[in-house]
């Protein structure tokens, strides 16, 4: 039987921080097409009346939804979402915006912004999952800061879709089609209309989840954009923010150096500590000042990789073996249980 002590994710994963606040400019835009002046609107509703201001900050989960609810009521419109996703450039997704732009396919940019996710929300995420010949990618909300608001959250949720195809349109092809859409809306015949119109392929309503389906020919091919060396220059910018989001202490730095490097191979305290340019030992004294060590925070950074990405369905676990740096399945399933007591297969099935 299952250790019924097992960790949840919310204690493994670091506490939700809110969504990046530049996702309000395409906020902004959008009324803006409605006529509405959004600077009234946006201090009702707790935001700064400069929307510049807003890059600086992190808006609540609850905050967030209720702004897109008050943007549906304030506009008579159904299908706001869509015209928010149609607004998004960029910049307006932090580093992982730039970055994109020169990433070497779709699923590098997935993976970034599986590494980067905390950058622009803690509390909805993006994720791919992918099969023999089309992979999915989910829009799913953190069940560990559900308000239980779920038509409201749904409005968020396609508003986050509406991004996703417009990133994608921006960096492959202005006039890109997925092969499907999957919402968990059922609206009127005239949003679904909108909703046609702006997707382009088969939409199928009241679906089990919010999602894009797309080739994975199409998310393999290499981007016109694509640059290496930018995309690595954005990344380390990047793993320098989410430093500053989480204090800028030694330990949340090693952390995310060793997320960042821990898919391409090895990581080690020497190849960590070159990268801070210190030596080992120097690292590991000033590691025990903050009463801990390389090995713990290694250990504790692939057990938390271990059940995001279990639980995101989105690698197998030979697969999530692998990606964590094991040299087979059976050393990994060992370390799952030891950290959490049960074994990755019974963890799969406890979902």
């Amino acid at each position: 039987m299952a250790n019924q002590d097992l960790q949840r994710p919310s204690e493994l994963l670091t506490e939700s921080s809110g969504t990046y606040g530049g996702l309000a400019a395409a906020l902004a835009q959008a009324l803006k097409l409605y006529g509405l002046d959004y600077k009234p609107f946006f201090v009702n509703n707790g935001l700064a009346a400069d929307v510049e201001q807003c890059f600086n900050c992190r808006i609540s989960k609850e905050r967030i939804i209720r702004l897109i609810q008050n943007c549906v009521s304030v506009t008579g419109d159904d299908a706001f979402p869509l015209v928010v996703g149609k607004q998004i450039q960029p910049t307006m997704l932090h580093y992982i915006g730039i970055s994109s732009l020169a990433s070497e396919c779709l699923s590098d940019i997935l993976d970034r912004l599986h590494r980067f996710q905390s950058l622009v929300s803690d509390d909805f995420m993006v994720v791919a999952q992918r099969g023999d010949t089309t992979t999915k990618i989910l829009v799913r909300e953190n069940v560990d800061t559900n308000l239980g608001n779920h038509g409201s959250t749904l409005l968020v949720k396609d508003s986050i879709l509406a991004t996703a195809l417009r990133s994608i349109r921006i960096v492959l092809d202005p006039e890109f089609v997925p092969e499907a859409v999957l919402t968990e809306r059922n609206p009127l015949d005239a949003v679904k209309t909108q909703y046609l119109q702006y997707f382009g392929c088969p939409i199928q309503y009241e679906a089990d989840c919010v999602a894009l389906v797309i080739s994975n020919k199409d998310m393999d091919a290499k981007l016109p954009g694509a640059n290496p060396e930018l995309a690595r220059f954005y990344d380390n910018a990047s793993l320098g923010q989410l430093a500053d989001l989480k204090n800028d202490n030694l330990t949340i730095k090693v952390e995310f150096l060793i997320i960042s490097h821990l898919e391409r191979g090895a990581v080690s305290k020497e190849f960590i500590a070159d990268l801070l340019h210190m030596s080992p030992r120097n690292l590991q004294k000033k590691l025990e000042k903050e009463k801990t060590s390389f090995k713990e925070i290694f250990e504790s950074v692939r057990c938390r990789l271990a059940i995001m990405l279990l639980k995101n369905e989105s690698k197998t676990v030979g697969a999530v073996a692998v990606f964590l740096g094991y040299s087979n399945t059976a050393n990994f399933s060992r370390a799952f249980k030891k950290w959490t007591g049960t074994s990755p297969a019974n963890y799969l099935s406890m979902r």
